[in-house]
């Protein structure tokens, strides 16, 4: 872990650079989309710091299962809501969970490219410790939060727009952003999701 005066700029680098637009917009693909469980989260190991755990994911309402096709129109992405855990053991300032997009749900990414598109729910305000404290409202150990789409930045929903957003058929999970409320930043953490089985349910 590090500060973020050491860490956060990386992050920020690596956010903008999903957020970029590449190539001309394409055509509308079907209304099968896919979430798959990431490979990466599977293999930590008991040592490794996991700060959070998604333990539900909707969209338009409806359960998704990881893994799994599921039918949704073009505002999918506007309608999906997760469900995030902190299993930190400490207060958490701020936390980022996104990903990237491809357009077709079979598409994989190649082995030396990056994501042309993405999108990132935030919660809470990241902080530079050396120079303010954290705000008041915290992201308690045990507590659940839900993201929705107030919490993507209107200039990623700018960039998917102009891309054409209902052409991206699947999200692609990356390492989380995350910093604690003394002011440690998880230096790209581990993440915990709801397995390849049932999601959690909506309360």
């Amino acid at each position: 872990m590090r500060h973020l005066s050491r860490n956060g700029a990386a992050f920020v680098a690596l956010v903008a650079l999903l957020m970029l637009p590449a190539g001309p917009a394409a055509a509308g693909q079907s209304g099968q989309r896919i979430i798959p469980f990431p490979a990466w989260a599977a293999s930590h190991d008991e040592d490794e710091e996991v700060p959070l755990e998604l333990v539900g994911l909707e969209v338009a309402g409806m359960p998704v299962v990881l893994g799994q096709p599921f039918a949704a129109g073009d505002d999918w992405l506007k309608e999906t809501t997760l469900r995030v855990r902190n299993i930190s053991g400490k207060p958490i300032a701020a936390f980022s969970v996104g990903g990237g997009l491809l357009d077709a749900a079979d598409e994989e990414l190649a082995v030396s490219a990056s994501f042309a598109y993405g999108i990132g729910w935030d919660w809470g305000k990241w902080f530079d410790p050396e120079k303010k404290e954290a705000a008041t409202t915290v992201f308690e150990p045990g507590e659940v939060v839900e993201l929705s789409r107030g919490n993507v930045g209107e200039r990623t929903w700018k960039v998917l727009a102009a891309r054409n957003r209902g052409s991206f058929s699947k999200l692609k999970f990356m390492a989380p952003g995350v910093q604690y409320a003394d002011g440690e930043v998880a230096s790209m953490p581990n993440m915990r999701f709801y397995g390849e089985g049932k999601p959690e349910k909506s309360r």
